[in-house]
């Protein structure tokens, strides 16, 4: 029987999780929502109790010792429990089914559910996350994302590279002049995009002191182009589905990919091969 010392111990490892793939105990703090002076009480009680040093500062970011990437192990163990847990919790029976899919934000769209109608026997639970947290994601069947798995019980079924364009609103068209070239945009407009895109766009254009909008939320991008904040970088096959304006005469070289990703064990079984065959043929259209 658990204690209530021992949850305080695993609640512990899930912080020192959070720490090193934040490299910090700020930015670990901030995603799991919690202060840093609780997050370092945790990790002090953690120390004291296995008596050893879990983690330490090099250059201003946080690092794991030895014993703390051991107790990593402890924490992926702790994963896979929750995953069967979730399993016992939504399948039931052994003669019922369930699936666990989830999205990243800008992937998503309604159309995405019409599984559903396809496949009344199974019952889906459907989660749509921004990227920036697909790393705290673990318990799905399921995953459209940008990001290539990092857990070892999961594998790429469809990998997919596509191309993004340009976007605002009508009102922010109204109110700016609309840019006639690549060169205009980069120089006349406040940008709205994602990290990664930076190094891609930085050339003799591009004013370094320009003011941008920044975030590898995709709630926050279409958020700031719905309040007419400038212009953004979005997926093209997303131009159907939002209310924005495509520069279709201005060529983007943002490219992106998409990865479905499956559990191993979601391949097995007769209902899982289904419905990633329905999410490979659904990709394979909508990405043409």
């Amino acid at each position: 029987m658990f204690r209530k010392k021992d949850l305080s111990i695993l609640e512990s490892v899930v912080m020192l999780q959070a720490i090193k793939e934040n490299f910090g105990k700020r930015k670990a703090a901030q995603k799991l929502c919690i202060s840093i002076d609780t997050l370092n009480r945790y990790l002090n009680d953690l120390e004291t109790e296995l008596g050893s040093k879990l983690v330490f500062i090099r250059n201003n970011r946080a690092f794991l010792t030895m014993c703390g990437e051991n107790l990593i192990k402890v924490a992926e163990q702790i994963e896979r429990c929750l995953q069967n847990v979730y399993d016992i919790k939504h399948r039931g029976d052994e003669n019922s089914a369930s699936i666990r899919v989830v999205f990243d934000r800008d992937i998503y769209f309604p159309q995405m559910s019409f599984v559903c109608k396809i496949y009344p026997q199974i019952t889906f639970y459907f989660d749509v996350l921004d990227e920036v947290f697909h790393k705290t994601n673990k318990i799905y069947d399921l995953y459209l994302s940008h990001s290539a798995p990092e857990d070892k019980d999961a594998e790429i079924i469809y990998k997919r590279e596509f191309s993004c364009g340009f976007f605002a609103s009508k009102e922010y068209l109204k109110m700016h002049k609309k840019p006639d070239s690549y060169e205009e945009l980069l120089k006349d407009h406040r940008l709205i995009l994602k990290q990664r895109y930076l190094d891609h766009l930085y050339g003799s254009c591009l004013n370094k002191k320009q003011l941008q909008i920044v975030s590898d939320s995709s709630f926050i991008i279409m958020e700031s182009l719905r309040a007419n904040s400038g212009i953004g970088i979005m997926p093209l096959f997303k131009r159907e589905y939002e209310k924005l304006v495509y520069l279709k005469d201005i060529a983007c070289p943002i490219k992106e990919t998409i990865y479905l990703i499956a559990r191993k064990s979601v391949n097995k079984n007769f209902y899982g091969r289904m419905v990633l065959e329905y999410y490979t043929n659904f990709l394979e259209k909508m990405l043409r």
